[in-house]
């Protein structure tokens, strides 16, 4: 646990106009403090290990904290601290249930009574279809296709009777662009990062394009999205691990997430390249295609 008698050793501060923040590290070098002109204070407290034991914004009852087995799994807090997850598969969280298939894919979760959503793989184990239910009718079904790298390079969707799809373009293994009925969208990161800069959209019947720029925290997730006036057209307040809390200002559509994530608003997963995460409990739907070389 970080010892509150230890001053930071580092500090970091990211500086535009309107927006200021600023970041405090302990001297093991995690993140202790933030301080953002937007959000207000948050702290953090972790375990020897580094793992995060505590999320602390300035309201109180917006904190969270958080318990693990001895495998590094998330467990409910009201669980005892001997508990494990078994196999490495969340069973349960919350009110949320988990089922998986033979192979570790997680082909059904549902949420208290009245939400349940599926999901269908190929024989490469990547996500190719969903569908969630809600209060007994179909709220949304979805499709996803991908090249022979394995990238995904199309889905459709629909939700409520509503129909949609995008195509998507990619440098390697970063989203270059990506195209909707209505618009076009280009994509530019940081040099050898997923942190992305800039987005700059063609829109269908407007003769010029219009550019946004991308204001990151200190690991490169979108906070806010400004115009090239440098009034802010999205911004967002994010749980710990990638879900978001609140979206404070949404006037135009803006999907990036941790670096190398894309959110889908009909799953509310994260693409993130050759699986899917999970924002609500910080963990992938299926495991790492490369197995144990992939770090878990």
């Amino acid at each position: 646990m970080q010892n509150p008698l230890i001053k930071p050793e580092r500090y970091v501060e990211h500086a535009y106009n309107p927006l200021h923040r600023r970041y405090e590290y302990d001297p093991a070098g995690e993140l202790s403090r933030t301080l953002d002109k937007l959000r207000g204070e948050v702290t953090y407290e972790y375990e020897a290990n580094s793992r995060l034991l505590e999320h602390n914004p300035e309201k109180r009852f917006e904190g969270e904290e958080f318990r693990y087995d001895a495998a590094g799994n998330r467990l409910n807090f009201n669980t005892n601290r001997f508990d494990r997850v078994k196999d490495n598969r969340l069973k349960q969280w919350s009110n949320h249930e988990y089922k998986y298939d033979a192979w570790g894919n997680l082909v059904e979760k549902i949420v208290g009574i009245v939400r349940w959503q599926t999901f269908t793989y190929d024989s490469e184990n990547r996500l190719v279809k969903t569908e969630t239910m809600a209060n007994s009718q179909v709220e949304s079904t979805s499709s996803y296709q991908y090249d022979s790298l394995g990238r995904r390079i199309g889905k459709q969707w629909e939700i409520k009777g509503q129909k949609d799809h995008r195509l998507f373009l990619w440098q390697g293994l970063r989203l270059l662009r990506e195209e909707s009925p209505e618009q076009s969208s280009l994509y530019l990161y940081e040099p050898g990062s997923y942190a992305p800069l800039a987005r700059v959209d063609e829109k269908e019947g407007e003769a010029e394009n219009k550019v946004y720029y991308f204001h990151t925290d200190q690991i490169g997730t979108p906070l806010e999205m400004t115009d090239a006036e440098g009034q802010i057209v999205w911004q967002a307040k994010y749980r710990p691990r990638g879900a978001i809390e609140k979206l404070v200002v949404n006037e135009v559509e803006q999907n990036l997430r941790f670096q190398g994530q894309y959110f889908d608003v009909e799953t509310g997963l994260h693409y993130n390249t050759f699986r899917y995460y999970d924002p609500e409990i910080g963990r992938f739907i299926t495991q790492d295609p490369i197995g144990l070389s992939g770090g878990g």
